[in-house]
C-alpha cells in the first residue's frame, strides 16, 4: 500500500515542464521575502538586491532572451565574471526553458571556441573584461577570435 501523496510534480511529462513549474513556485514564494541578497565583485565593490528587484531582473532579462529569439531548448553560453547579471541570465534561461553553458576566465579562444561549437549555442553572452588575480584578462577579444572561423550555430553575441 503507497502512502504518497500527489503533487503538482507528479504527473510532469519533461524536465522543461519540471523547471518551469518549480520557477513560478519560486518566484511565488521570493515575491514574499524582503530579506536581500550580495554579491562581491572581483574589485570588492559589494551590490545587495532585494529578491524581489532580482526576480524584475530575471523576468526583464527573460524578456530580452524571447526578444532575441531563444526559446525552451536552445543554448546560450556565458562568458562573464560572477555578477548579479551572470546570475540573473542563468535564471532567465532557467526560466524560459533555455540551457546555458557557463565557461570562465581562463579558457583560451580554442578551448571556448571548442565549448561553444559542442554546444551549439544560438546566443554568447561575454563581458568585456573581467579581473583575475589583480589582472585585466580580456573576455570579449577571446569570445571573438573563438567565433572567427564561422564554425558554430552563433546568431547572437551579447
Amino acid at each position: 500500500m503507497s502512502h504518497h501523496q500527489e503533487t503538482p510534480f507528479d504527473n510532469i511529462e519533461s524536465s522543461h515542464e519540471y523547471v518551469g513549474l518549480l520557477a513560478e513556485a519560486i518566484s511565488e514564494t521570493l515575491v514574499e521575502v524582503e530579506a536581500d541578497i550580495a554579491l562581491a565583485g572581483a574589485d570588492g565593490a559589494e551590490r545587495r538586491l532585494t529578491y524581489t528587484e532580482l526576480l524584475a531582473e530575471v523576468e526583464r532579462v527573460a524578456a530580452a532572451l524571447r526578444a532575441l529569439g531563444i526559446e525552451r531548448g536552445d543554448r546560450i553560453t556565458l562568458s562573464m565574471p560572477v555578477s548579479i547579471e551572470a546570475i540573473a541570465l542563468m535564471l532567465a534561461c532557467a526560466r524560459i526553458g533555455a540551457i546555458h553553458s557557463v565557461v570562465f576566465a581562463g579558457f583560451g579562444e580554442g578551448a571556448l571556441g571548442q565549448r561553444i561549437r559542442l554546444s551549439g549555442s544560438k546566443a554568447v553572452f561575454v563581458a568585456d573584461a573581467t579581473r583575475r588575480r589583480g589582472s585585466v584578462v580580456p573576455l570579449k577579444h577571446l569570445v571573438d577570435a573563438a567565433l572567427a572561423d564561422g564554425d558554430h550555430a552563433v546568431e547572437h553575441v551579447v
